[in-house]
């Protein structure tokens, strides 16, 4: 019993077989994840910049709505043209990633593809049967 017990006390640690074998699966686990971190951080870009584009539109709009005539209202610069038509341009809008068409909600009337661009200036047109488009 007591040559048992000795035993016992002497093993101490892990052996270099199990450690090797630890290091295997948390490299497995890494090489698992990095692709999906990447997808995720690529839609949450595009995300980013849809809000972004969905704001400047709210932006444009609320400015055009509220505008008597031509000019800076609220930062946005409003043109008014004839019948109700005009134009709004909202200026450092961030667009984080490039955005397609297909990027933008099923039923958007202003979906346009845009590229990268930190301090991009998007410029709506409102026509007057009420249709709105991005330029």
């Amino acid at each position: 019993m007591k040559r048992f017990m000795k035993k016992m006390n002497e093993k101490k640690g892990f052996t270099l077989a199990e450690l090797l074998i630890v290091v295997a699966i948390i490299a497995v686990l890494v090489a698992v994840a990095i692709p999906v971190f990447t997808a995720q951080l690529e839609k949450s870009r595009k995300a980013t910049a849809l809000a972004n584009v969905r704001a400047a539109y709210a932006e444009a709009s609320a400015a055009f709505l509220s505008a008597t005539e031509s000019g800076d209202v609220n930062g946005v610069t409003v043109t008014i043209g004839t019948g109700g038509a005009g134009t709004a341009a909202v200026s450092n809008v961030n667009i984080v990633t490039d955005l397609a068409v297909t990027d933008f909600p099923a039923g958007t009337t202003y979906a346009k593809a845009l590229t990268k661009n930190n301090a991009a200036t998007l410029t709506f047109s409102f026509a007057a049967d009420g249709s709105v488009s991005l330029n």
